[in-house]
């Protein structure tokens, strides 16, 4: 018996915060048209079984928590069979049987944790479900799986001699000891590169508040068409980079765009293969976390230029457990979230084999929804050459797999994101060295309409003469507290504000306050309460004073069609300006305000018997 490596103890870890996920359980279905001879098959997964003992593993539990592991010397392949073909609709009583394996556990403590399930659909149409536990397996290790089941399979057909590839045990990984200086100098780089580094990326407006997480997962499945997918490759490879760096790019833009941060920490699995081990099965991956920061100001091809630069300085310090470097920064968590980020994005580019499989033309599909997930959004990049074993022909597209909570996101939320993605994609290859921000705009949304005052205004709809307020010793009717509605009115229309836009104020409880939500619903903006008690980071999107002459921004803020926040607040609680624009800074970048991150300001106060006060200015 010996010990769980450090990416199988995060697995069995994260199971046993979350009892009853398959979020550890891979799902994948082999797709063979031809004539299947199932003899050979099964031949084939005894030989790959007998072959790796690192798909012979199992759990021994331990009392001291965290079980051990050991090899089984007799382990057949276990293989279920059904025939569909009598079935009036064959794919949908497939979908049912597919979603069952998926959801079926594996017992652990039993090898093999693996099993097939072979489905025949037609005379020359079989399927053969293919499920795994993620402490037995990787993308790679698949890719070997796959290498050497249909070596064996072709070698049986045609009667022929074989040999499989020798590679050192996952045993002798797993008990390899770490070495002690290496392991210091990672948690010196990680430690530095995530000092002060956001944790989450929240998108106001698309996920729902308040929301209970409960790790319910839902999908999307992108296509990216072939053309497009070799425009990617091409301009990726002419200025250095790899597809799956361009898209990180452009995914963390999108980021950017709906959450208004500029640093953001994407996690994002890798191989974490050592040297020597790129024949053997078993589970190496490990995940990172990649801060990146965004500067909306750069050209598509410096902020790829960027996020491949992150990259690089990551992957040499890819081999330190993320739970040591969690317990190192001091994070926890109760549950299945990881403290150091909730959104991945992660690509599974291992090359499937080419070996041919006499009289069969084998296809791959995974990524199956298993109906859980562990982050807020979490994404894979698979190549559609991925999904062919055997020869290739012609250029392959390419598959996004848009992994969401459900419970924080609607599927149409998830649409409109994928949509947005490749609309960026589209846009950045046409014009890479344009600025990254300007690049496909979200289209405007119609202008609000007004709040009649019918509806929410109760200053219009009663008699003038009856008691509305009542502040310490201030009286106030209907009839004056529609006045100075009106005035307050008047005074945001002069300063620039419509229907729809927002107004902050600043204001303590008391008739200004009233005035000023009731003058938000008359004229159809909306109303946005802060207070001086509220975070430094919350006031990072103030509006100082600023010598800019009204309605226009710095130079260096780019023209926005977004729309203009009114400041409201009395003078003796407005919060002093700092003598230039320059935000007000915490530990980590402040993030910008999720509506504009370059908006104009205006300023005005309902105080009844005073002229209009604007004091323009840029954010």
């Amino acid at each position: 018996m010996f010990a769980l490596s450090p990416s199988q103890e995060i697995v069995w870890l994260h199971e046993q915060m979350q009892p009853g996920s398959r979020a550890y359980n891979f799902t994948g279905v082999l797709d063979l048209w031809g004539t299947l001879d199932r003899d050979a098959l099964h031949a084939g997964l005894a030989a790959v079984l007998a072959q790796h003992p690192g798909l012979r593993l199992e759990l021994v539990p331990r009392p001291e928590g965290i079980p051990g592991q050991r090899v089984a010397e007799d382990c057949q392949p276990v293989l279920r069979q059904s025939d569909f073909t009598a079935e009036a609709d064959p794919e949908a009583v497939f979908r049912r049987l597919l979603a069952a394996e998926a959801e079926e556990p594996l017992d652990t403590e039993r090898a093999p944790l693996l099993r097939w399930h072979l489905v025949r659909l037609a005379e020359d149409h079989h399927r053969l479900i293919h499920v795994e536990h993620h402490l037995v397996h990787d993308g790679h290790s698949f890719a070997i799986f796959l290498r050497d089941l249909f070596t064996v399979y072709r070698a049986r057909v045609l009667d022929q001699p074989y040999e499989l590839a020798t590679a050192p045990s996952y045993e002798q990984h797993a008990r390899t000891e770490a070495d002690p200086q290496a392991r210091e100098r990672a948690l010196a780089f990680w430690t530095k590169e995530l000092a002060g580094a956001p944790r989450e990326v929240t998108l106001p407006g698309l996920a729902r508040p308040g929301v209970e997480r409960r790790h319910r997962g839902g999908q999307l499945r992108q296509s990216i068409g072939a053309d497009l997918a070799e425009r990617l490759r091409e301009r990726s490879k002419a200025d250095g980079h790899t597809p799956f760096s361009t898209l990180l790019a452009l995914f963390a833009e999108l980021l950017r765009r709906h959450s208004g941060h500029r640093e953001v920490t994407v996690g994002t699995a890798v191989g974490n293969r050592p040297e020597g081990y790129e024949g053997t099965v078993g589970m190496f991956v490990n995940t990172v976390p990649l801060r990146l920061r965004l500067d909306p100001t750069a050209s598509g091809t410096d902020a790829v230029d960027e996020v491949t630069d992150v990259l690089m300085r990551a992957l040499p310090y890819q081999d330190l457990p993320v739970q040591e470097l969690t317990r190192r920064l001091g994070l926890h968590t109760g549950g299945a979230d990881n403290p150091l980020f909730n959104v991945m994005f992660s690509a599974h580019d291992a090359a499937l084999p080419d070996v041919q499989a006499p009289g069969l033309d084998v296809s791959l599909y995974e990524g199956f929804n298993t109906g859980t997930t562990r982050f807020d959004l979490d994404l894979v990049l698979l190549p559609d050459d991925r999904r062919v074993v055997g020869e290739k022909h012609g250029a392959a597209g390419m598959t996004l797999i848009w992994d969401y909570d459900a419970d924080l996101f609607g599927e149409a939320r998830a649409v409109l994101l994928s949509e947005r993605l490749l609309e960026l994609l589209r846009c950045y290859l046409d014009r890479p060295e344009e600025v990254l921000a300007a690049l496909a705009p979200a289209p405007q949304a119609e202008p609000a309409v007004p709040v009649t005052p019918a509806g929410l205004d109760p200053a219009a709809a009663h008699d003038p003469t009856a008691l509305a307020l009542l502040a310490g010793t201030e009286r106030i009717t209907y009839g004056e507290l529609d006045r100075r509605v009106g005035e307050l009115v008047d005074r945001m229309r002069a300063a620039g504000v419509t229907a729809g836009q927002p107004v902050a104020a600043v204001l303590p409880r008391g008739t200004d306050s009233v005035v000023t939500l009731l003058a938000c619903l008359r004229l159809g903006a909306v109303y946005a309460p802060l207070s001086t008690e509220d975070p430094a980071c919350c006031w990072s999107g103030s509006p100082p004073r600023s010598s800019s002459p009204p309605g226009r921004a710095p130079s260096h803020c780019p023209p926005r069609a977004s729309p203009r926040p009114c400041w409201t607040a009395p003078p003796s609680r407005r919060p002093s300006p700092p003598p230039s624009w320059t935000a007000p800074r915490t530990s980590s970048t402040p993030p910008a305000p999720p509506a504009c991150p370059s908006p104009s300001w205006s300023a005005a106060r309902p105080s009844p018997g005073t002229s209009p006060r604007s004091s323009p200015g840029t954010n």
